[in-house]
């Protein structure tokens, strides 16, 4: 069966309901591959990252394989304060 379609099952099955829309339609493109897991999660190896609804700029950091396993991720941005720079302001 392909992998994509029984991940949409899942997805559908109704545990994402904070989730954004968009996670009606998975492309192959949406899948993160860490092939050796990430740690703590060395058997999951499929993710995606999706919003969550009127919470942004949180997303989760959700495995397709078990969807028990999500976690509340934020973006990276580069214009954060320094201490010293917090200490002059």
């Amino acid at each position: 069966m392909d992998k994509i379609k029984v991940y949409q099952d899942v997805l559908n099955e109704g545990h994402y309901k904070l989730l954004s829309d968009n996670l009606e339609i998975i492309k192959e493109d949406d899948l993160l591959l860490f092939e050796e897991g990430i740690p703590g999660f060395e058997d999951l190896s499929d993710f995606i990252i999706a919003p969550i609804k009127n919470y942004e700029p949180f997303m989760v950091l959700q495995s397709l394989q078990n969807p028990d396993i999500g976690m509340i991720i934020l973006p990276v941005k580069n214009n954060y304060l320094t201490p010293a720079e917090m200490s002059t302001g």
